[in-house]
């Protein structure tokens, strides 16, 4: 069981940080930010078709409710402003199409029908207003659609129409049409008019002109939307036998007891109008549009994906590298401790039988101990380095600035490094003079440290370092007669002036000298020309 539980684990891949690639990610993005674009635009244009029918039905039921409420007049006292009252509720029919432009209604007292939505049209003048301020005492409807079907291709082409004259029968409150106009905008004095065609018809009896200025106008552009004549509810009022009050109710329709109602309504409930039919061009705007903001979405959305994956994978890229560095630079010393230390335990093993006839064993012993002790030092400098660069990687601590005597500061670094340039046979100069300022002396030191370990390891024999001191810059300068291609990464850690890896030094020197001035405020430039290597610190 467990070398399964094993194989199983061992089955699972890795996860690894793989070089990003635009295009590839960009169309991930695209796609995703589309989907999420026309998702954003269907529920929006969904959003305002339930506003917009929402609306229109709490107004459909309203004007229901007021149809109601002149019928119950008109139940109550017949006699009483009869006419005025059928003139009222034929006013409330045509509104109804306001909401809905199919809606068809039937309006009865009892059984007799006073009149139906094609009594109603919404096409309607008004003459005058009643001292009350109702526009129904004077209102005129359109006697029949059909008289208006001249303009009809242009009406449904998206066009608008005014009627200039009027023919009206003051007994049935209709009109017909005389000369009618084509305009490209609702009706306003800068209207553009593309037609003036004539809709009078032949047969005018019953009918005079009006030479009345009309007060009121309600032109509907949707005139020519056919009725829903398929009626499916009924509002009426009947006797309630239990309470001897009439009850107002709802039924579907066709209903059983309409021949006991007082009055009734029976109309096509109010329909709900889609997407398509709310915004026909609108849609397709909206759609366009959130394609559009996907693509520029997307592209900006994929940019800073990518560049944040970037900056992952160099980052993943440079710490493998530096691992990999790491590895080589103590791989070497190890292979060569574990060969001298092989060779001294063979040494130790033939000493006491072999020492009087060959007495260089002793001197050849002494050597390996002597090698093992320089491997040992060479790693314990490099885990050293690690452990500075690390420290003034990640911030060192807090800082503890005070004033400090930068001239003889660098003075002490340098004295301390002069027998280690002496062994090389090399000599240092130390000229000019900085100002005192506030620092922290112990990783000031460390940066000039480090600056004068990496010239007493790179610098050529028998030459000189030159340390020089100004106002506001250190310049440390040594020469080196090898190549220097990579300038401006050397204060990467472990990368070192060739890319040869036989010199001596972990490569972290000029590392935590960048660190530790930075931390300091100050800045470390680099230069090589001429074979002339110089590392200037900045103080600003």
């Amino acid at each position: 069981m467990r070398l399964l539980h094993l194989k199983k684990t061992t089955d699972k891949k890795m996860k690894t940080i793989e070089k990003p690639s635009f295009p590839k990610l960009y169309a991930m993005v695209l796609v995703l930010m589309i989907v999420l674009s026309l998702l954003g635009a269907q529920y929006y244009l969904v959003r305002e078709k339930n506003k917009i029918n929402n609306e229109d039905r709490r107004y459909f039921d309203d004007k229901i409710t007021d149809l109601s409420a002149v019928l119950d007049e008109l139940a109550i006292n017949p006699y009483e402003n009869y006419d005025m009252r059928c003139l009222e509720a034929r006013w409330i029919m045509a509104q109804l199409c306001i909401g809905d432009s199919h809606a068809y209604a039937e309006i009865y007292l009892k059984d007799k029908k006073l009149f139906d939505s094609y009594d109603a049209l919404s096409c309607v003048f008004g003459l005058d207003r009643s001292a009350e301020g109702s526009w129904f005492p004077y209102n005129y409807y359109l006697a029949d659609v059909s008289y208006l079907e001249p303009i009809r291709e242009y009406v449904e082409a998206g066009n608008f129409y005014d009627i200039e004259t009027i023919y009206i029968n003051k007994e049935t409150h209709l009109f017909v049409p005389g000369w009618v106009r084509i305009l490209t905008s609702p009706y306003t004095l800068e209207a553009e008019q593309i037609a003036r065609i004539n809709c009078t018809p032949e047969d005018m009896q019953g009918y005079t002109i009006s030479f009345s200025q009309f007060k009121f106008l309600w032109l509907s552009e949707k005139i020519f939307d056919e009725k829903d004549e398929n009626m499916n509810k009924v509002y009426y009022s009947s006797l309630n036998p239990e309470t001897g009050i009439y009850d107002i109710n709802t039924e579907s329709y066709p209903y059983e007891g309409l021949d006991e109602t007082e009055w009734s309504i029976r109309y096509t409930d109010y329909h709900e109008r889609s997407v398509s039919e709310l915004f026909p061009i609108m849609r397709w705007k909206a759609t366009g549009i959130a394609l559009l903001i996907g693509l520029v979405a997307s592209i900006v959305i994929a940019l800073i994906i990518y560049f944040r994956k970037k900056a992952v994978y160099s980052v993943f890229e440079y710490r493998k590298k530096t691992t990999e560095a790491m590895a080589h630079d103590l791989k070497t010393p190890l292979a060569t401790i574990s060969a001298y230390a092989e060779s001294l335990e063979e040494g130790l093993l033939k000493e006491e039988s072999d020492s009087s006839e060959n007495p260089e064993n002793g001197n050849k012993n002494a050597e390996y101990a002597k090698k093992i002790r320089e491997n040992v030092n060479e790693m314990n400098d490099m885990v050293e380095g690690i452990l500075q660069f690390s420290k003034s990687e990640g911030g060192g601590g807090k800082i503890l600035s005070k004033e400090t005597d930068i001239s003889e500061l660098v003075n002490k670094c340098v004295d301390k490094y002069r027998d280690l340039f002496t062994q090389k046979e090399i000599t240092v100069s130390l000229s000019g003079d900085t100002p005192s300022r506030k620092t922290d002396p112990k990783l000031f030191c460390q940066a000039i440290e480090n600056l004068l370990s990496n010239c007493a390891r790179y610098a050529d024999e028998r030459s000189e370092v030159k340390v020089v001191l100004s106002e506001k810059t250190i310049t440390i300068s040594n020469r080196y007669s090898g190549e220097i291609k990579n300038l401006s990464e050397l204060k990467k850690p472990f990368v070192k002036g060739e890319s040869s890896r036989s010199n001596k030094g972990s490569g972290l020197g000029l590392s935590i000298a960048d660190n530790d001035l930075q931390l300091l405020g100050y800045k470390l430039d680099l230069t090589f020309e001429n074979s002339l290597f110089s590392a200037i610190v900045v103080l600003g």
